[in-house]
């Protein structure tokens, strides 16, 4: 059982079945990855795996994509957005300092 408090944001998609979350891999040296999972805890999938941090994922309204915040090299953010089968990864804005994306990009 995975424990919440390894979790950096937990959102639902709108009908609550699917879970998108950030979590940090290997404490204190490893970088934040996206992860979905149905709400009862199965068909658990990391979504990105590259040495940089991807967090702050939201679904969109239609449940067709994720928007993510990508942190590469220090605390200079870009906001991205990927299918939710991990496919077609696209940067949407330059990076910017200190940024936090919420909703309003859904």
């Amino acid at each position: 059982m995975m424990s919440l408090e390894a979790l950096a944001l937990v959102v639902t998609n709108d009908d609550g079945r699917i879970i998108v979350f950030s979590k940090l891999f290997a404490p204190g040296f490893g970088f934040h990855h996206i992860v979905t999972m149905n709400a009862d805890g199965t068909d658990r999938r990391q979504l990105t795996d590259r040495p940089w941090d991807d967090y702050q994922p939201e679904f969109t309204t239609d449940r067709k994509h994720i928007f993510f915040a990508r942190n590469v090299g220090g605390l200079v953010s870009a906001l991205w957005v990927m299918n939710p089968d991990e496919s077609d990864h696209r940067r949407l804005t330059q990076a910017s300092f200190g940024s936090r994306w919420g909703r309003r990009f859904t």
